[in-house]
């Protein structure tokens, strides 16, 4: 079996250069945006760490600041980790 390669006739490659120039481009193009697009996620990774590890330690403290009102007025502790809504009654003095 042989098989037979099509050279382009003597001016169709400059006819192509234009075509083959503006797909270069492009490409160069999709490869800067994919490297930016690959740092902003990099980035939005690094920043959602910072912000479930601050959200942990402010729901730690209100979990300590519940647990300190239950014991002032001798109310067993809620834990807002498992609670959906927390509500505190008014007591008179």
């Amino acid at each position: 079996m042989k098989f037979e390669v099509n050279e382009p006739a003597l001016g169709e490659g400059d006819r192509l250069q234009p075509e083959v120039e503006r797909l270069s481009q492009e490409n160069l193009a999709l490869r800067m945006e994919m490297a930016r697009l690959t740092q902003d996620n990099q980035d939005l990774r690094e920043s959602a760490k910072i912000w479930i590890r601050l959200y942990d330690a402010h729901r730690a403290r209100a979990n300590r600041a519940v647990a300190e009102l239950a014991a002032d007025a001798g109310n067993p502790a809620t834990d807002l980790s498992r609670a959906s809504t927390c509500s505190f009654s008014k007591t008179s003095a």
